[in-house]
């Protein structure tokens, strides 16, 4: 359904925004 697939994207966002915070430590 349309919205498992928005929450699918929502955690997929999440895991790439977590990825990029462990890559440029501040």
């Amino acid at each position: 359904k349309v919205t498992s697939a928005f929450r699918y994207a929502e955690e997929l966002v999440n895991m790439i925004q977590i990825a990029n915070e462990d890559e440029i430590p501040e």
